[in-house]
């Protein structure tokens, strides 16, 4: 699959694992998906997303897992987003950050128990 992920995907309030890993899906992570309170598994790796993490995501509150690396995805993770690791998120995979002439590339976990792994990007 290839393109932009549908917002659309937001108003399935039910759903409760979204596996989109391993397409060509392109551009931003919508933030509708933080609409989704059912969700428990969340992965979105191996894909040609970018930009950050949707704040949206504090909102997930049943979320147990959350695939992010292998990604275009530059960001620092929000602290609302690691409130999520001190109740139900028990895995949170990223890129590592990778400094390249000034420029962070990755994901950039200040608060360091809050990723729980990350992947070197290459």
């Amino acid at each position: 699959l290839r393109g932009a992920i549908p917002s659309e995907l937001g108003n399935l309030q039910n759903l409760v694992t979204l596996s989109l890993n391993n397409n060509f899906f392109d551009g931003q992570i919508p933030e509708s998906l933080g609409d989704i309170t059912t969700l428990f598994e969340l992965r979105l790796n191996n894909n040609l997303l970018q930009n950050g993490i949707p704040l949206s995501f504090s909102n997930l509150s049943s979320l147990g897992v959350l695939r992010l690396e292998s990604n275009r995805l530059q960001d620092r993770v929000a602290n609302e987003i690691c409130g999520l690791r001190q109740e139900e998120l028990f895995e949170f995979v990223v890129d590592c950050p990778l400094d390249v002439n000034g420029e962070t590339f990755g994901i950039v976990c200040e608060i360091p128990e809050c990723c729980t792994r990350c992947t070197p990007l290459g």
